[in-house]
């Protein structure tokens, strides 16, 4: 069978098995077809919108061309997130299927002065920081492109910052806290939600909420 041939019998196979693929289709059919993994992925999108479309009322005003709307780029989001999952496939999981702990850390390497740069670089502050830090937002909700930017500024991997966010959420050692009692693990957010809710300016909450448009 030629690549041409196994790229269609992926393709098709997707488009007949779910209206709206989940991930658990998506990442057997990326196992079983390793070198389509992206076109797999672009079709999962496409079949995403096209029913996110279909299920929406139609509005009066129209949206600008090439406008993207939250609930799109949040599916976007999604299917390209269990693309960078499955290259962490080798990482011990825990009883959910998510990566286990130990997985190493870039925050944790970060010096004092070199963790005041990065919240300056990203434009952000100490807490948003944190919740990165401490995997206190849930991973399929981060945007593809902000974990590329992250990654860059941390000088680490895409791969090893996506696996970093999948981990279970935890304090990490070694860190100092003012408060003598013992910091308690809070529960994850969504992305979205941790911006909202980590004192950030208006002006930083609508620069990081523009990465779910991308």
């Amino acid at each position: 069978m030629t690549k041409t041939d196994t790229l269609n019998t992926a393709l098709h196979a997707l488009a007949v098995a779910e209206r709206t693929p989940s991930a658990d289709c998506l990442e057997e059919l990326i196992s079983q077809y390793p070198e389509h993994a992206d076109a797999l992925t672009d079709m999962a999108i496409e079949l995403a919108l096209d029913a996110m479309t279909a299920d929406e009322p139609v509005e009066q005003d129209t949206p600008d061309a090439g406008e993207v709307s939250p609930a799109v780029s949040r599916a976007i989001s999604h299917y390209q997130n269990i693309r960078f999952g499955l290259e962490t496939k080798s990482l011990p999981v825990d009883g959910s299927g998510r990566v286990a702990a130990p997985i190493a850390n870039p925050f944790q390497e970060l010096e004092r002065s070199s963790f005041k740069e990065f919240t300056t670089n990203m434009d952000v502050n100490t807490t948003f920081v944190m919740r990165l830090r401490d995997r206190q937002i849930t991973p399929e909700s981060i945007p593809v492109r902000f974990t590329q930017d992250v990654a860059e500024h941390l000088n680490v991997s895409v791969e090893l910052l996506a696996a970093h966010f999948s981990a279970p959420a935890a304090i990490s050692a070694g860190q100092h806290f003012k408060s003598e009692s013992k910091p308690v693990i809070q529960r994850q957010q969504d992305f979205e939600q941790a911006v909202e809710n980590s004192g950030l300016t208006i002006e930083q909450q609508e620069m990081l909420l523009n990465y779910l448009g991308w």
